[in-house]
């Protein structure tokens, strides 16, 4: 072909999408079969930082026939790209029209680029994260949500805060000792907020003072902030309580008529749980039914009449014993 298209227009109805229209070529110029047009474009740099040069390949998109317009999906918002266009027949391509510049406007940015937990204590937290690797526009700031999350992965109260642009670490007080909360953050700019990076993380708990309390036919009632409800006043070893770490909170046992049902909280993040059983002033060695992904087990099978010491271990994954119980004597019916 011997001519380029002429009167190149671009519009851009969003951040990620241009229209291309174009007067096509005469037919004799095409010297042949016109096949169609090639649209090159290339990302030349982000409005966001003029004087650093894009580093991305030239593309292209081929529209079949004697057309004269076509989309460009997948921009990348808040950026400045240069295109031109070339008719092609059998034979090859004619001559580049003139370079066309577009800039996509503002699009919500991408997820902060991390978020870390630091300096876990009985009641606070500090975070730190990094702005987006893709802003895709000016940043406004960015929000944090953030709830506590029970054993059975129920959500507590969501609380939220905003910082401006510039901020990227805050200590969060006044929380309670050894929960696991839930994070969320995302970056804002003024087209909205990008998606979430989200992270989890514990409080520490207090090993000076591991008590228990009990409010019968009331149930488990919101611990004060050094202490955990635990029925039966078991206090838990120390030795097994890491600095960083919760352990269990409301321990419950009851008899059916199946056998002893016993039911637990716990807090930790060792995965393997077991239910250990060994019958009372006996030297037997201490059986063990696995209880991972429940609350409340039931033991079956035992001796009618007599009675058993009956514990929840959680173990690592070397068999040894992180977290514990005090044993418990249940009596089967």
């Amino acid at each position: 072909p011997l001519s380029a298209p002429d009167n190149v227009q671009v519009t851009v109805p969003n951040s990620k999408l241009a229209k291309v229209q174009w007067e096509p070529v005469s037919n004799p110029s095409v010297r042949g079969e016109l096949k169609g047009y090639r649209v090159y474009y290339r990302r030349v740099r982000g409005q966001h930082n003029p004087q650093k040069e894009a580093d991305h390949q030239e593309q292209v998109l081929t529209f079949s026939g004697n057309c004269s317009e076509g989309m460009l999906p997948g921009l990348q918002p808040y950026s400045v790209y240069n295109l031109f266009i070339k008719v092609f027949n059998n034979k090859g391509e004619g001559p580049p029209s003139p370079n066309k510049t577009l800039e996509t406007p503002e699009g919500v940015p991408g997820p902060p680029s991390f978020l870390s937990v630091m300096n876990h204590s009985l009641d606070t937290l500090t975070l730190k994260w990094g702005p987006p690797l893709s802003n895709n526009g000016r940043l406004t700031g960015y929000t944090l949500k953030y709830h506590p999350v029970n054993t059975t992965n129920e959500m507590g109260p969501v609380k939220e805060q905003t910082f401006p642009a510039n901020v990227t670490t805050i200590t969060l007080s006044s929380l309670n000792i050894s929960v696991l909360y839930k994070f969320y953050l995302n970056a804002r700019t003024r087209q909205g907020s990008g998606p979430d990076i989200t992270k989890e993380a514990f409080t520490t708990m207090d090993t000076a003072l591991i008590h228990s309390t009990i409010q019968p036919d009331k149930g488990p009632t919101e611990p004060p902030h050094t202490t955990f409800p635990i029925t039966q006043s078991l206090h838990l070893p120390l030795h097994k309580v890491p600095s960083v770490g919760p352990v269990f909170g409301t321990v419950n046992t009851s008899v059916s008529e199946e056998g002893p049902v016993i039911s637990w909280e716990y807090f930790g993040h060792h995965k393997s749980l077991f239910v250990e059983y060994v019958v009372e002033n006996s030297d037997d060695e201490w059986k063990r039914e696995s209880v991972n992904g429940t609350h409340s087990h039931t033991i079956k099978g035992l001796k009618p009449g007599t009675s058993y010491w009956v514990r929840v271990v959680a173990r690592d994954g070397a068999n040894l014993a992180v977290h514990e119980t005090t044993k418990m004597l249940v009596t089967v019916p």
